[in-house]
Order: C-alpha cells, then structure tokens, then sequence
C-alpha cells in the first residue's frame, strides 16, 4: 500500500490478511499513542499520525470496551477521543 494512502475500515480485513493490524490490534495502539499525547487527541490527529480514514478510527474507537467519542456532532472529525477510568 503506497505511503500516502488511507486505510480504510473496509480494507482493513484484507490488510490485516497480508501481515497487517486487526482492529482490536488498531484500537488498543490508538489508546496507548492518545494517552501518551499531551493534549486531548481528536479523530483527526489519529487520522493524520496513523495514515487512516476517520471513518477507520472512529470504528476501532467504537469497538474498544475503554474508549468513547465525545464532541460535536456536525464535526465527526473533531471529536475527542476518551479512556474510561481517566
């Protein structure tokens, strides 16, 4: 897969076939790369850093028993990503 495309949650299966991250693989490195950040890290930031889809991130988010989405709804991709227990 070339460097400057996103992978997608679609794609995720058959990257995850060739040597790649599942998403439980996907979800929990977002949850150990968001808590080490300095600031809160929204959808986009994931996106930017991981080299995947919004759509990508909020999925493995969404499926992680520790981490929820908070923020504006008009603006998926700013919303925040939260750890429970925090």
């Amino acid at each position: 897969m070339p460097d400057t495309q996103s992978i997608h949650i679609h794609d995720l299966a058959d990257f995850h076939q060739e040597g790649g991250v599942s998403v439980d693989d996907l979800a929990n490195a977002i949850q150990i790369w968001s808590i080490l950040q300095p600031l809160p890290t929204t959808v986009r930031d994931v996106a930017a850093s991981f080299k995947i889809t919004g759509e990508t991130v909020r999925a493995a988010v969404e499926g992680h028993p520790w981490m929820y989405l908070s923020g504006p709804a008009h603006d998926r991709l700013a919303n925040i990503i939260e750890h429970e227990g925090e």
